[in-house]
């Protein structure tokens, strides 16, 4: 794959998972020696280690839109452990390519907060028709006749099932990552943030410093997706599912922590 590098710098996968905590003595956490290696090791991250495009460099994709991240950013990955005990060390996770070392969401968690949206994995009779009547409402604004089923498109875009029956692996719809199409106006590609912990209402509290997509950074998700047919009519075309996916991403964001405002995208 040819990477087209945009700086001499290096790879930020390497940098955060491998080389971060080299040289570190682990005998003596605490020490200053080691907090001045986390700290050199910080600033290069930020400001150093340029974007690298890798999005014209892939597999073309049929169906893609890109999105760019406001304030505060994106964080996704925060689960990964990332942690040793230095003192100004980044304490949490963030996914990144393994090769371009750019950050990513990974097609599994797109797939997985599209169909949150439906009803099929729902428990109460209410929610599932309240998730049926919002997805009807867009997809006819979409210019989707109402008689669609959604529990039948839902069994079609994350089942591979068409009335009962199992479709071929070359006709179901494909999630692939979304890669970052452009650094913010710094040419930034990630920025440090706190999540301050209160473990205690009588104690001090807890920050914790992570790494977050910056916002200003546009984001691409891209699609492999195949219309929803049924006896031989097409109900819903394959842009039809592309732009319900949007209005679904550009609702309800993406990433962790979305219920305070990061991971909101502005569609481009």
């Amino acid at each position: 794959m040819k990477i087209q590098n945009n700086s001499s710098n290096s790879n930020l996968s390497l940098i955060f998972y491998k080389n971060y905590f080299k040289g570190i003595d682990f005998n003596n956490i605490e020490s200053e020696s080691n907090q001045r290696i986390i700290m050199k090791n910080n600033e290069r991250i930020i400001n150093e280690t340029g974007y690298i495009n890798i999005l014209n460099d892939i597999v073309s994709t049929p169906q893609k839109f890109e999105a760019k991240i406001t304030y505060p950013g994106l964080a996704t990955g925060i689960g990964l452990v990332h942690e040793i005990g230095v003192e100004g060390e980044f304490k949490l996770g963030i996914h990144l390519d393994y090769t371009s070392g750019m950050p990513v969401i990974h097609g599994s968690s797109v797939k997985g907060l599209i169909r949150s949206v439906f009803p099929s994995k729902e428990k109460k009779a209410s929610i599932k028709d309240a998730k049926r009547k919002n997805i009807n409402g867009w997809l006819t604004d979409l210019g989707v006749k109402p008689v669609v089923s959604i529990d039948d498109l839902e069994n079609q875009i994350f089942e591979g099932i068409v009335s009962g029956n199992h479709i071929s692996v070359y006709d179901r719809d494909i999630f692939f990552d979304a890669v970052l199409s452009k650094p913010d106006y710094k040419g930034r590609v990630v920025v440090s943030d706190f999540i301050t912990h209160h473990p205690d209402l009588l104690k001090a509290p807890n920050p914790v410093c992570f790494l977050k997509i910056a916002p200003g950074c546009k984001m691409c998700f891209r699609f492999d997706l195949k219309p929803f047919k049924r006896d031989g009519n097409i109900l819903v075309t394959a842009n039809q599912k592309l732009e319900l996916f949007k209005k679904i991403i550009g609702y309800f964001g993406v990433g962790a922590k979305t219920n305070v405002g990061y991971g909101q995208l502005r569609m481009t």
